[in-house]
Order: structure tokens, then sequence, then C-alpha cells
């Protein structure tokens, strides 16, 4: 098949046609497209367009077409591919009978062209025309507009770009894309849109989308319209999008318009503008907008702000409420910072000093979500302008470093309180290390910064910084501040566990270099004042601080700190070329000095990579690192081997910088191994041992510690509290050699690792079970590929050796050992596992191993070898049936031979027959009694066999089905019946021969399951003799109690018939053949329960209805696509049953009575049965009603269900609902619930559902309206003080369901159609003030409720211009009703979403009740008409 593909179109079209005998996966499509698309193309045109039926699916071919194939350039941009897409959505789009589902119109069409479309520069004039065809196509077709809906955003997002572009081209798509796409009353797509547009047409595109989304249609220009937007709508992001001040002009408007700030939605973000306004639920538009004046008009904006500062402060201190008080006292701090002025935000810090003493408090002034809010405040001005001068930067940051002090300062006078806790004050002393991070991520936009091009950054920001760090760090290392932990090696930027960021800017490089300078000489004034002998440590010990400790976790080993670090370079330098007769000198024994010491030692690994990353460009980095190896070979030379030198130290060079692992020197190469021995004897075996040319790993040896070992392990991180002196324990460094089977350097190594695996895997067996493997020479003493051989038994006795290695090891060797040998070795294990008993200890291990190898040979070149052992070991041992998926596989069958593949499963399908044969004589000869035999074959097997039947290549369709069969008729386990039934099902339709004559053969099998079906249990059957038994002793025959669900065979086929993809005549047998015969039958023995149960209760008279044992089977059916096959008599069963549940004889209520109150008969089996029969609600069951609400199903059989008939029979549950005497009427309006029309006004489809509740529903609901009100109207009811029924409902609310009807039936369409129906509603409202209002208030709710079902906004002015029209002078009260009735009709409509009839409409409305005499009428005109004019 590989071979047509370099064949013509001609020829593979006529080969396709006639080789109708391959399967799909046997024919190389992709090779075929990629050599002929064009002949695929046409394939897909007919397939789609011209409704020809093609040899494959066109989904198998079409998405290659649309996406990727052929590999050529089209035209306006657009690749071939693309241009087919186009091609088929413009066909699609106007040829309106393609055969092309609208599910897949998006996501198979529309998306892949799309992305495309983003990567590419296409022609925009082209694409245009494009997106206008697919809003066609989406604007027609309800479930396309149901996948924008539901956030699928492709469309829009890629719109909203070339909008941004083009929106002279795209505008009117996009407004068409908004009003179909969306659905709520949010700007969460808005976000999803705003990031694809051009910052300069932000605003524009958000104003496009408040006015076009219809649940927002507002524009956001209009400040009336604007205010009437849904709360909590607004974030800050939506603001901060926004390009130039758009945004802080639209956040003013907000405010002005709705100064309570519930506008604003929370995001729950840690940021302060975020911070929630005092007892309510929406951010503080007072704190945003002082932050947005700032960040966007910069300084001059303060005062503002500063009066919502000194408003929260005096509200902090007025308030004697600690939470309140330290809400405030937050909010001042935030609106502090939201004026970005230093001097604002210090007094306000000065100012929470007063809370110190007030612990709760100050907890969340000091919190890390309060503190951490002002970093990016102290780190830098802002905003940025190009005008901003060098000594202002300057004393900002100056100003700035201040307040850290001042943070400083009040921790240490919290520290001073009993309730101090440094967990509650991390914050202050972390933002140290935030601001400086914080700086060094705005060094940037200062430097592209006009003003300050050329500027010296050190002094304009860090050189004060320094100053405020060293100041902080000796603060913290004053006597009595240890508590706030600030005294630790890493100083102040040490103190937070944040990961460091990468050094952006050369000046930072300098700051860290002299801040170690001048660090490391305050620790040598600081260490001296706490152990003395510090001051007489040799070198290299370090009299301040540690490389490390002054490095602070900063990457500075690159080159881009070459020359700006020379302090540090010149340390790391030091410690790297440690003079030989220092780093060889051993640790000191003092205790005294080792005290001194501490953990005070430089990293050597950190020191290395320093110095040699930090090289000028030009330095060659072979040179470097040959220099560097040839000084750190000398430290160690006089106690390590040259080997041992060569291992040890490249090993330090690679975890220092893993860069010049390929400049160091390489050690020796392991020698290959194992190894065959060349030296055997062909007529003996010989004893080998695999490692005989593995390296020996030597001895580790225990060093002597010198001073290197202490700069080797020195730990690159400081731990506050921990300073003592860590003793090395260094050791030479062996070969890591792990078992041999890991090397294959050589075919000779590799034949030696398949011996060696397999001898070891042959060795687990004992002794006595047969002839071990290579006893001879392999294959034959004349070609000799493996010696005999055993192995050694040291080499045996490896710890690091186990079956499961060898086996993994000699499954990577597949391919080339001899599937012979590997046929000997399985065969010899599984011998080994059958002789094992199950309670052998190593049952477990010889499993996995056996079976592991069984499965290893089924992947080799010889899969026959496995095949009869594959099967039988299924066969024999059915425990193991975990292992049976992965043993007989369909892609093993596949690669055998098809008639070995026949024969292999034909073996395995006849194993499975005898089995159940044997399991079924089993259980006729064994009494119940003798549990616990061993099962014949497990369930899960035989389910595994029909799996694998189904869409099997390696056995026809028709002998796959008689395989199934004599199963089916064999097996007596449910499960494995349903699995078969399944099984068979799905192939049915494969079958291309004799399909009349199989499926008689399948329905005779499946007729011959009706009497377990239909039986009280699938699971247990109850022969004659059983029932007779059951009703001598008047004792119910056991029932299963799961009652919620049919039973699983039955499910079956009751699922079966309902699948609408299986052919209508195999569905109507199911149903004819199957369902019927076993409802009858069901019917039958649960007539004969109930005669039984009938007797045990004492009620023997009782009449009970004939229903079968799974009630639940009747709904299913009759709600279901089975329905139309179903015979009345079906309906008239579940009629009956539920009639006689609404109107039950007095003897049944007595005899549920008793079997309710005695809890002995109630918790039995027999009486938990009845009850879940009888004892329901017929509210809680399905409703008949329902099938005549809209169209009626088209019953395919003569005796079928119609319609009238179940007219007959909801009328009747509808009378007798009316006698139950429930004030609720539940059962009743239950019924009738199932009877609400559809609204038909909206669309065509609706119009069409209407029409046939018009035919089938409406006569019953009026009718039933009818019974209603002639019992209120009879004197004689109303006089009978024993009425019946006792109350009745009401009505009215149905009366104004069919008033839309009403208006269908005058023949009138369009706005006439409305008119009529407002004129009807007007009827009601005279007749509701004819009656008098006082006493039906519930009636002119149902009147507003209806009109308000219009959907359409043309459709509610129509009417509710027709409810507000009119008289000039006194306004009746009619008229009243109509006016509040079309006031809530017309919410919403403004001059923007209606046309210009609908608008004259409403003015003239207007005009009149702006002339009423009526006050409140004129006030409703007047506010009406300002929603249709400008103003």
């Amino acid at each position: 098949m590989k071979i047509i593909s370099a064949c013509s179109a001609e020829f593979v079209d006529s080969l396709l046609d006639r080789a109708t005998h391959l399967k799909k996966s046997e024919i190389p499509l992709n090779r075929l497209i990629l050599s002929l698309p064009d002949l695929f193309r046409r394939y897909a045109v007919k397939s789609l367009f011209d409704n020809q039926a093609i040899r494959f699916d066109v989904w198998d071919y079409l998405p290659p077409l649309l996406e990727c194939y052929p590999p050529r350039k089209g035209e306006y941009g657009f690749s071939a591919s693309m241009m087919f897409s186009v091609e088929i959505i413009e066909r699609i789009v106007d040829s309106h009978d393609a055969s092309f589902p609208p599910s897949s119109f998006l996501f198979k069409l529309v998306w892949p062209l799309l992305i495309r479309v983003v990567k590419r520069k296409v022609d925009y004039y082209r694409l245009e025309g494009i997106i206008q065809k697919i809003l066609t196509y989406i604007n027609g077709h309800k479930e396309c507009r149901n996948t924008l809906a539901s956030g699928r955003s492709l469309l829009q997002t890629t719109l909203t770009s070339v909008w941004s572009r083009h929106s002279d081209l795209f505008e009117k798509h996009l407004i068409t894309c908004l009003k179909v796409s969306y659905d709520s009353n949010d700007l969460k797509a808005y976000s999803q849109l705003v990031c694809k547009a051009q910052f300069s047409k932000r605003y524009d595109l958000l104003r496009l989308y408040c006015l076009h989304v219809p649940k927002l249609h507002t524009d956001i220009e209009d400040d009336a319209q604007l205010a009437m937007l849904p709360k909590s709508l607004w974030e800050f992001r939506h603001f901060s999008s926004l390009p130039d001040r758009k945004g802080l002009l639209l956040l003013k408007r907000l405010v002005r318009l709705c100064p309570e700030g519930d506008f604003l939605a929370r995001t729950y973000s840690q940021a302060f503008y975020d911070y929630p306004a005092h007892g309510r639920g929406h951010p503080d538009p007072q704190l945003l907008l002082s932050y947005f004046q700032h960040s966007l008009e910069g300084p001059g904006t303060e005062e503002q702000g500063n009066e919502s500062v000194d408003k929260h402060k005096t509200l902090s201190m007025r308030s004697r409420d600690q939470e309140d008080r330290a809400y405030h006292a937050k909010a001042a701090i935030f609106h502090s910072i939201a004026t970005g002025s230093l001097k604002i935000y210090h007094d306000t810090v000065v100012w929470t000093k007063r809370f110190i003493r007030d612990p709760l408090t100050m907890k969340t002034l000091f919190a890390e979500n309060t503190v951490k809010q002002s970093s990016r405040l102290l780190a830098m001005p802002f905003p940025l302008s190009n005008q901003v001068t060098t000594s202002a930067i300057r004393d900002y940051v100056c100003t700035a470093n201040k307040i850290h002090l001042t943070f400083l300062e009040m921790t240490c006078l919290a520290l001073r309180e009993p309730s101090f806790r440094l967990g509650d004050c991390r914050a202050p002393l972390s933002l140290f290390g935030w601001v400086v991070d914080d700086r060094l991520n705005c060094l940037n936009l200062l430097s592209e910064s006009s003003s300050l091009i050329g500027r010296d950054f050190y002094q304009m920001i860090w050189k004060d910084t320094i100053e405020t760090l060293l100041e902080a760090e000796t603060i913290g290392q004053q006597p009595g501040h240890e508590s706030l932990g600030f005294h630790h090696r890493g100083g102040p930027l040490g103190f937070t566990s944040n990961p460091r960021k990468n050094i952006s800017h050369p000046s930072f490089y300098t700051f860290l270099d002299k801040l170690a300078e001048r660090r490391d000489q305050l620790w040598q004034q600081l260490r001296p004042k706490r152990n003395p002998e510090v001051t007489s440590l040799p070198p290299p010990w370090p009299r301040g601080l540690p490389i490390q400790d002054l490095v602070l976790g900063y990457d500075i080993a690159n080159k881009a700190a070459y020359g700006l670090t020379p302090f540090l370079a010149k340390r790391a330098a030091s410690v790297t070329l440690i003079p030989p007769d220092q780093a060889k000198e051993p640790i000191p024994q003092d205790p005294t000095v080792r005290k001194a010491i501490g953990s005070f030692v430089d990293s050597f690994k950190l020191s290395l990579r320093i110095h040699i990353m930090q090289q000028p460009p030009e330095a060659s980095m072979s040179t470097i690192v040959s220099e560097l190896w040839s000084h750190a070979s000398g430290l160690a030379s006089d106690r390590m081997s040259a080997a041992e030198v060569l291992r040890f130290w490249r090993n330090v060079f690679i975890e220092a910088a893993s860069v010049v692992a390929n400049e160091l020197p390489f050690p020796d190469a392991i020698p290959e191994h194992p190894l065959i021995p060349e030296d055997y004897d062909i007529w003996g075996i010989t004893e080998w041992d695999p490692d005989i040319n593995r390296p020996s790993t030597g001895l580790v040896r225990q060093l002597d510690p010198t001073v290197l070992d202490c700069l080797l392990t020195a730990s690159l991180q400081s731990y506050p509290g921990y300073d003592a002196f860590d003793v090395p324990q260094p050791t030479t460094v062996v070969y890591d050699t792990p078992p041999s089977w890991y090397f294959k350097p050589s075919k000779r190594a590799e034949e030696g690792i398949i011996a060696s695996t397999a001898l070891y895997l042959d060795s687990k067996r004992s002794n006595d079970s047969g002839l071990r493997l290579l006893s001879f020479p392999f294959p034959s003493s004349h070609d000799v590929r493996f010696p005999p051989l055993f192995l050694d038994a040291e080499y045996l006795m490896r710890d690091d050796l186990s079956e499961t290695f060898a086996l993994d090891s000699l499954s990577t060797e597949v391919a080339r050992a001899p599937q012979l040998l590997l046929s000997q070795l399985t065969t010899s294990l599984l011998n080994e596992l059958s002789q094992t008993q199950p309670d052998n200890t190593r049952i477990s291990s010889l499993e996995k191993t056996a079976y592991g190898a069984l499965r290893m040979l089924s992947a080799s070149d010889r899969p026959t070898l496995a095949s009869k052992l594959v099967v039988q070991t299924i066969l024999d041992r059915p425990d193991a049936s975990s292992w049976h998926r992965q043993l007989l596989t369909k892609s093993f069958l596949r690669r055998l031979a098809p008639s070995q593949a026949k024969a292999a499963f034909t073996e395995f399908a006849t194993g499975i027959q005898e089995k159940l044969e044997m399991a079924k004589q089993h259980k006729q000869n064994v009494k119940e009694d003798s549990g616990g035999a061993k099962p014949f074959v497990k369930v899960t097997t035989v389910k595994f066999l029909a799996q694998m039947l189904d869409d099997a290549n390696f056995i026809t369709v028709a002998d796959a089905i008689d395989v199934l069969i004599r199963i089916l008729e064999t097996a007596s386990h449910i499960d494995i019946r349903v699995a078969v039934i399944d099984a068979i099902l799905a192939m049915m339709d494969r079958n291309e021969k004799d399909s009349r004559g199989m499926m008689d053969r399948v329905f005779g099998a499946f007729e011959a399951l009706i009497p377990v079906m239909s039986g009280l249990d699938e699971r247990h059957q109850i022969d004659e003799k059983a029932w007779l038994e059951a009703e001598k002793s008047a004792t119910a025959p056991f029932v299963p109690e799961n009652t919620s669900s049919i039973t699983p065979l039955l499910d079956t086929f009751v699922r079966t018939a309902a699948d609408q993809s299986l052919p209508k005549a195999v569905r109507l047998d199911i149903t004819r053949r199957i369902l019927l015969p076993t409802l009858k039958g069901s019917m039958i023995n649960n007539a004969r329960w109930l005669r039984i149960f009938s007797s045990m209760s004492g009620y023997t008279q009782l009449n009970l209805p004939p229903i079968p044992v799974k009630v639940q089977i009747l709904p299913r059916l009759l709600n279901g696509p089975a329905f139309v096959f179903l015979p009345a008599s079906v309906l008239s069963l579940y009629q009956d049953y539920i009639q006689y549940l609404m109107d039950p004889p007095l003897e049944f209520l007595n005899m549920l009575d008793h079997v309710k109150s005695d809890a002995v008969f109630r918790t039995s089996n027999a009486g938990k049965y009845f009850l879940s029969i009888f004892d329901k609600q017929p509210s809680g069951l399905y409703s008949i009603a329902r099938l005549i609400r809209n169209d009626f199903p088209a019953v395919e059989v003569e005796d079928g269900s119609t319609v009238s008939q179940v007219q007959g029979y909801v009328l009747k549950q509808c009378s007798s609902a009316l006698q139950i005497r429930d004030p609720s009427f539940r059962l009743w309006q239950y019924i009738i619930q199932q009877l609400e029309p559809p609204f038909p006004f909206t669309s065509s489809e609706s119009l069409s559902i209407g029409g046939a509740w018009q035919q089938n529903a409406q006569p019953v609901l009026e009718t039933a309206i009818s019974e209603v009100e002639s019992f209120r109207s009879s004197l004689t009811w109303q006089n009978d003080q024993q009425r019946s029924p006792a109350f009745l409902p009401r009505t009215f609310h149905l009366e104004l369901w069919l008033l839309h009807y009403a208006a269908l039936r005058s023949g009138k369409t369009s706005s006439a159609l409305y008119e009529e129906y407002a004129k009807l509603v007007a009827a009601q409202l005279n007749q509701l003030v004819a009656r008098g209002l006082a006493g039906h208030l519930n009636d002119l709710d149902d009147i507003s409720a209806t009109a308000m079902r219009l959907q359409g906004r043309d459709q509610r002015v129509h009417v509710g211009c027709r409810l507000g029209n009119i008289r000039l002078g006194n306004v009746s009260p009619a008229e009243h009703l109509g006016i509040q009735i079309a006031v809530k009709l017309l919410a919403g409509v403004t001059k923007e979403n209606i046309g210009r009839e609908e608008r004259s409409k409403m003015q003239d409305m207007c005009r009149k009740w702006k002339e009423s005499n009526d006050e409140g009428v004129r006030l409703k005109g007047w506010s009406i008409e300002s929603r249709l004019t400008n103003d």
C-alpha cells in the first residue's frame, strides 16, 4: 500500500473505489493526501456539497487539507491550505444544503484558519470578506452563537486585532461579533480582547463593547447611561489599560456619577488600590482615583489625596473599636502611598507610632501586605519623566532611605513591648531587600530617560543606599536587638528569603562590590568584640565575612561584571589560588581557634565560579581552566593518586561551573563488559563471572582533613544562630560502576548482556524444574553463538542485581537476542510458575518475571513463538487476569500472519467456551455450600475477549459474532452477558454478507435471555419449583433492593433501542422481539409475586395493577427515542399504574398503612420492594403530558400511541388530581406545568414549536381550565358543604398563557400581531378593574409577568406603546395599570437600540403622558423621553 502514494490520481481513485475490502487503518491516507491533495479536495467537495458517498468519512482526510496540505503558497498572503479553507467557508455560506455540521464549523474550519491568519501577513481586504462570510453563517446557526457565548474567543480576539489596525474595514464586523458573542453584563470578555488591540484603540474598543454587548448596551460617553451600568463592573485593569488620560477621565466621571464607589469590583489582589471602602465590598474609589491622578499627572496632585489621609487618621484616632481603628490606620497608609509623596507617606508612618502599644493594630500595620505596598514608592519616583534630574533622584532616594530607618526605629520600639513577636515585624525588616530589588527593576526605565543618559547611577542611587544599609546593620548588631534577628551575616539584604533577580544594570555590580567591602570592614570590627581570638586568625580564615555572605545570593559570576567588582574578584582569586602550604595545612585542633573561626569560611566552589566566569572578553576559557586545573591538582597531589586527583577535581570544577566540562581532562575509560569467555569448552559447561572485566572500584580512602577541605565544604547559606566550626570528612572518589548491564559499548558486550541476564533469570528456578538454559551450545555445536555457560555463585549473590533489573536490561536487547533462546527462557519460567504453590513466598516475583518474559517474547521479531504460550497462560491461570490484557493485545495479533492470528484467537475463544462449559457443568454438580472453588475463567477475561473483537481486523465480523453468540449461550454471569451483547450490537452493522441471516441468529440468542431479564433477579433465576414452594409457604421470593435503576441486561437493550445511530430495523427488532416480551414476562412474574405478598399481608382480594418488576423501564421507554416503536398498550399500562396511585382503593390504602406501620414487615426485603413500587407520589414520576407539549413523535408501528390517547390520559389525570385534598394543588400543578406553552414570538423555530403546542397541548389545557371553572361557576357545587373537590386552584395565569395563541389565531403578522396581543392584554386589565383590584392583586402580577415574557426589543416597544396609549385628561385605573406594565417593558430602551419607527411611537406615547393630568404619569413620560434624546 505504500507504493500507491507515487501513482497517478486516476489510478488511486479507481483503486480506492474497488478496494472495499481494505480497512481504513490499512490505507496510508496521510501519504496519499500529501502526494495527491487535489484528489482529496475533490472528494471533500463532493461529500460536503454534492452529497456523493465517498470511500472514507470526510473527516478522515479534510483536517489535513484545511491545516497543512499541500505545503505551498497561495494568494493574498494565504497558504494553499488556507485558500482551500476559505473556499469551503464561502461555499458553505452560499450553499444552504451543504452537509457540514454547524458544531464543526468553528472548531474544525474557522479556528485553524484564524490561528494561521494571526501568524501571517495577509491581505486585509480579502480577510474582511472572509470575516463577513463567517459572521453570516454564525448569525444563522444557534450552535455557533452558543459556542462564541461560551467563552471561545479566537474569532473575537482575531477580529479585535485586525480592527485596531484597520477599523474602517472591520468595525461593522466587530460590532456584529460583539452582539452575537456575549450574553453577560460584565467586562470579563473585554479583558480578553483588550490585550489584542493596539494601545491607542483600546478606549474605542471599550466604548464599542459597552455599546453593542446586548446586556450592557450603554454609551460610556453618555453620563446618564454610564451611571446605569451594573454594579461591581469595573476593575483597576480596565482603567490602567486605556491610553493617554482616558482611563483617568473615565474614572473621574464614574466617581462623580457614583461617589459611593459601588461601580468598582474587588479583585482580591494584594495591591493597595484594591483595599475595600469601609463597610463595603468594593474598593475605595478615592484611593484608586488618587493613585491614578498621581501616576498620570505626577507632582501637584497630592492635596486631594492628603485630605483622604487626614480623614482616615482622624477616624482612626476617634474610634474605640480596635478593628475599626486598624482599618482606618491602614487606609491612611494606603492613601498616603497613593499620593506618591514621600513626605506625606513619611508623616503617616511616623503618625502610626502611636499604635506601638496597640499590638493588634500594629500587627495589621506591620503585616507584609501593608508594608510591601510602599516598596515601589520608596524605590523610585513615579511617574518618571524625561525632565527628571540627577539631584531630584538622589534627594528622593535619600528621603526614602530615611523612611527605611524610621521603620527600623519603630520596630526597635516595638521590641520593648511584652507582646513583641518577630513574626509580626518581619515586613519592616524585609523592606530593605524589597526596595533594593525594586530599584534594580527601575534602573532600565531610568536609563531610558533622556535627561539621565550617561549619568553616574551609583552616585545617584546606590551611594546613600549603602550608608543606610550599613547604619541599619549596625543598629541590628547593638546589644538588646538580638530578638530582631537582624544581626546575622546576611545583613538587611539577607533578611528576605526571596530569590534574587538577575542583575540588569552595571551600576548594581558596583553597588554590590562597594557594599561587600564596607560590610567586610564592619564585621572585621564586630567579630573581635565577640571573640578577641579573631584578630589572630591566619590566612585563609577571613576576619570579616566569607565571600558567600558578601555576594548575598546575587549572580556576579558572569562577564558583564568584569571590572565592576574589584573587591569581590580579588577575594575570589585569593580563595581559588590559595597557596599550597595554606591549603595543605591541617585544620586547627585548638577549640579556641575553632570557635573563633566558626562558620566564617570562604566557599572555594563559589570563588572558583566567580574567578572562571569574571574574565575579560578576550580571555581564552581553555587557558584559564588549564591554569586553574594545574594549580588545583597540585593542592592534592601528595595525598591522592593521579586518577583520584582527576576524578576529585573534575567533580569540583563541574559543580562550580558546568560550562567548563569540555575543557577538563577526562578520566580513564571504563573497560567494556560483560564479555563471554573465548576459552570455553564446547563439550563441558564453563563457569562465568560477567564482572570479570569490570574495573575494580578500589577502596574509598578516608583523608586527613585540611584547610582546603574546609573551603570545599563551606555552605553557601548562613543560618542565624548557627556559628559552629564544621569538621570536614574528606574521602577519595572512586569509579562509580553500576551492574554491567548498564553498559553496551560494543556488539560483543551486548552478547554478554543477553547471556548474563538470561542466565540470571533462569537461575531463579528451582533445581528440579527442568534443564538449565545454555546447558548445551546455542543454537548448535556446529554454529555456536553462546557456549555452554553457568553463572559464578558469587556473581549471583550480588545485592545490586534483581529479576526486574535483569528483565528490563534484556528487553532493551530484544531486537538482537535470539528469539529461540527467549522462548526457552520463557517456557522454563512458565513451567516453574505452574509448579509453584500459590502460598509460596516466591509466587509474586516469579509471576512478574515469567509474565514479563512472555510479554518480551511477544514483542520480538518472532511473535509466533509466543502465541501458544500466551493463550495457554490466559486459559490456565485465570487468577492472573490483570496480566491478560498486557499479553494478548490487538497489536500482538496484528503482528502475526493472518492465518496465525486467526488460529491463535480461535484457540483462545474455543478455550474460553470450554472453560465456561466446565463452569456450568460444575455448578450443576456441586452444591451451593461448597464455596471457595477456584474459578474456571475470570469474568474480566471473557469481557476482554468480547472487547478485543470490536474493530478486530484479524477475524471476520461474521466469525466474531458467531464466537460471541456461542459465549452468550454458555455464560451465565451478568457482566459477561452485558459485555458480549454490547460487542455484538457494535459489530452487527459491520457484517457485509448474509445480514438478515446473521440478525436472525443474533436475535435468537437474545430471545433466549428474555426469561432471565423478565425474572425477579437477573443474577439468580427462580424455577417453577421454587415458585410453587413460595406460594405454598406464603413467603415472597427475594427481590434485589437496588430499585433505583433497571437491571444491567435490560438496561443494555433499552439503551440500544434508544440509540439512533443504529439502523431503524435493528432498533425495531430490539423493541418488538426483546423488550416487549420481556415486559410481558416481567409483569407475569411480578403479578405472581404480588399475589404472594398480598397473601402474606392478609389482603388476598386486592387487585393490584399489572406492572413489570422494574417499573422504571416504562418512563425510560416512553420518554426516549424507542417510543416510536412501542404499542399503545405500553402507554396504557403506565397510565393505569399512575391512575392507581392517584386514586387508590380504600383496601389498598389499608394494606399500605399496614406494611408501613409494621417495623418488621416494613424493613423486610418483601416490604421494601412493595413500598418501592407503590409508596410513591405521582408528582415525582414521569408525566406523559410532556409527550404533547411539543411535536408528537412520529410513530413507526400501526398499533402505536396517538395524540388523542395521550390527551385523554392527561385529562383523566387532571380530573383525578383535582379531587385530592391538597391546598397546594401540588399534583394538579405538576401536570399542568408540563403543558406550559413555549413563547412563540421570538423566532421561526419557536413559532413552529408553538404550532405543535396549539395542536396537541392547547386543547387539553383549555379543557382542564374549563373543568375547574365549571365547578367554580356551579351553584350546586358552591352550596354543597360536602363539595368535591373541596377547593379549586387559580386558573387566571393559565388563561394568560393562551393570550399569545389567541393573537396568533387572528392571522396577523409582524407589528399587527403585537398590536393584537396588546389589545388582549388591555382587555384583561379592563376585566381586572371591573372585578375589583383589592381581591385580585395576584392577577395583576400574572398579567405583568406574562407581558414581560416578550423577548425582542421591538416586540416590547410595540406592546408597551399600545398599553401606554392613554386618552387626554384624567387617567383611568385600567390605563394606570397599562402604564405600569409599559414602563417595565420599555426599561433599557434608548435611542441607540431601536429604529426610527419605534422611536416615533415612544415619543408620541411620551407626549400624551406629559400632557396628562396625573403628575406621576407626566414624570414617567419625561423620564422615558430623556432616554430618546441627546440630553
